[in-house]
This record gives C-alpha cells, sequence and structure tokens, in this order.
C-alpha cells in the first residue's frame, strides 16, 4: 500500500479517463529484477524458503480500453519478469474491475460476456509468456469480479487452453450469498468439485 497521491483524495472516485485503472508509482522492474530480487532470491535460498506467489501489480485485464490494456499488459510483464528472478513458482493477480478505483470493486460490466471476452484475449497472449518464464499464471478469483463463480471460471480456463493458467484456491472469495457463508462447508466443496482440475498448487486459507 502507498499513500494516496493529493487528487485522489480530493477525487476519490477517479477522473473518468481512470476509470477501471489502478494508480501506482512508476515501475522500477529493471531495478528489482537486476538487483533486490536476486538478493532476495538467495536469501531465502539459504534458509530453504522458495517464494510460492508474487505478484501481478494489479492489472486490469477486463477493461477494452486500449490504454487500459496496454498498461495491463505491462503490469503483469513486469510481474513475470521479477517473479522469474525471485524464482516463485506463480504470479497470482486479480482481473481488475470495471470500478472506477477499486480493482476488486463492484460494477454490472464485470459481469457481461464482454469483459469475459477481454479477459480471455489476454490470457491467451500472456499465460504462453508467463509458461516462458517457467512460470504459472494464478488468478485471484472474487464474487465482484469476472472470475466470480466456479461456472464463468470454468468457462475462462477452458476457452484460453493453456496449461499455464491457473486458479488461486481462496474459497471465501466466492460464498456470494448468505446461504453459501452459513453453509460454507459445503459450498467450499461445491466449488472444489467444480473448478479443483484447474487449482494453483497455492490456497489463500
Amino acid at each position: 500500500p502507498r499513500p494516496a497521491h493529493a487528487h485522489e483524495r480530493a477525487h476519490p472516485q477517479g477522473n473518468q479517463e481512470d476509470r477501471g485503472r489502478t494508480r501506482s508509482p512508476p515501475r522500477r522492474e529493471e531495478e528489482v529484477t537486476a538487483g533486490g530480487a536476486a538478493r532476495v532470491r538467495a536469501l531465502l535460498s539459504d534458509h530453504d524458503v522458495t517464494v510460492a506467489q508474487s505478484t501481478g501489480y494489479q492489472p486490469n485485464l477486463v477493461d477494452p480500453d486500449p490504454a487500459v490494456c496496454a498498461d495491463a499488459r505491462a503490469r503483469l510483464r513486469d510481474g513475470l519478469a521479477v517473479a522469474h528472478a525471485l524464482g516463485a513458482v506463480m504470479v497470482n493477480t486479480g482481473v481488475g474491475s470495471h470500478h472506477a478505483t477499486f480493482p476488486y470493486g463492484p460494477h454490472p460490466a464485470n459481469h457481461q460476456p464482454a469483459a469475459v471476452d477481454t479477459l480471455v484475449k489476454h490470457l491467451r497472449v500472456l499465460c504462453p509468456e508467463a509458461a516462458d518464464h517457467g512460470l504459472l499464471l494464478s488468478l485471484e478469483p472474487h464474487v465482484l469480479t469476472t472470475v466470480g463463480d466456479p461456472d464463468t471460471i470454468a468457462a475462462i480456463v477452458d476457452a484460453v487452453g493453456h496449461p499455464a493458467l491457473r486458479i488461486n484456491f481462496d474459497p471465501v472469495n466466492l460464498l456470494g450469498t448468505l446461504p453459501a457463508v452459513y453453509g460454507s462447508g459445503a459450498a467450499i466443496r461445491a466449488i472444489h468439485a467444480r473448478i479443483g482440475h484447474v487449482l494453483a498448487p497455492s490456497a489463500h486459507v
């Protein structure tokens, strides 16, 4: 997390041109991969620790705006480079949102076929790049985003059709109704039954 810029504090909903984007400091992945990541990897290796997941820098993979698309791919490519330098198993990332300021924020467009199509288009390009780095590309599911229910998730994975694409098992993010929350054991078993075959070797529990 980083402090909000002054214009963000004054206008928490953001400008129209920034819809669906998450602002962040300028990327310095070359500095990270050239020095910092290698030092971290060596330090962890000395203690037999491996990095399971590295970040994708919150790309927005569901907004079709060309500028947002370019930014999303650049963010995720940075994430792949850093993850590779760290010796990570995967990059785990959310898919973004049409919400003006929050990458997991609610917006009706997140659940429209166009958002699925845009996401699939990105993933068909980025999954082979992840594999070239020796990485898995894991998506963080959430009920408010395009990867918000097991059936949609399974359809997206099938449409992309690449073995590097996985889903992080974070079942609480997919409990979208009160009955599911109160009956979470059965709900989680049902989630696993539907998408267990595409889960990453990781979980947030």
